[in-house]
């Protein structure tokens, strides 16, 4: 179901800002892979670039689903105005013919 797939939106932005780290890491490391010390962490600005991809690239996986729940929730909203809106004419029609039964004969 689409609500499965949004809970997993923090798992999936996770895993794909890891993955970017990862190779982020790994090209500044060199052919050779051996990185020193200072080349294994982030800066906070490439942290927060990374992480916000990540989340856009998420975003973009799960829209769909979504989108879809939107849709969804507002059919059954329209459905249940609907169904109020139907229970309201039954009550103004039994209005009517008891006024109609008691003699008003529709004058009230």
């Amino acid at each position: 179901s689409a609500y499965i797939v949004l809970c997993l939106k923090p798992a999936i932005q996770f895993t794909i800002y890891e993955q970017l780290r990862l190779a982020l890491l790994k090209r500044r490391a060199g052919p050779g892979g051996a990185a020193n010390n200072k080349m294994k962490q982030l800066s906070a600005a490439q942290a927060f670039v990374l992480g916000a991809l990540a989340r856009a690239i998420s975003t973009l996986i799960v829209y769909p689903y979504i989108r879809a729940k939107v849709l969804t929730m507002m059919k059954m909203k329209i459905a249940g105005k609907a169904a109020e809106g139907e229970a309201n004419g039954v009550e103004r029609r039994r209005r009517a013919k008891r006024t109609v039964w008691k003699g008003g004969g529709g004058r009230s």
